[in-house]
């Protein structure tokens, strides 16, 4: 780990600075959560948005971990993230609630209406 976080070290002296300036996201306290997705769900965003912004906070991860999410990464309730798309780049295992499995039900239910 300490080897990649070198690594990295070096690779962002080399890269120019894009003069834009860095930015941390604020992170929702829990007791305004409930709050926020039932916002999410009584707005006009499309139903896979909502989905998605669901899936975000029972996972809690990041959202293009989300987005990229792919079936085969399921299996009997936990959620393999391959490396490839961690931060970390390392597999990753969270695991689903029931709440989590029924949000990919509903998409499932989406896409096969859309079918």
């Amino acid at each position: 780990m300490a080897r990649a976080a070198r690594e990295r070290s070096e690779q962002e002296r080399e890269l120019p600075r894009n003069g834009v300036p860095l930015r941390h996201m604020a992170a929702l306290p829990p007791d305004q959560v409930s709050a926020a997705l039932a916002a999410i769900d009584a707005s006009d965003a499309y139903p896979t948005t909502k989905l998605t912004m669901r899936m975000l906070a029972l996972a809690a991860t990041r959202s293009g971990e989300v987005r990229g999410m792919r079936w085969d990464e399921i299996d009997a309730g936990i959620w393999t993230i391959p490396g490839q798309r961690t931060k970390v780049g390392r597999d990753f295992r969270v695991p689903l609630s029931a709440e989590a499995l029924a949000v990919l039900d509903r998409g499932t239910a989406l896409r096969r209406r859309r079918s």
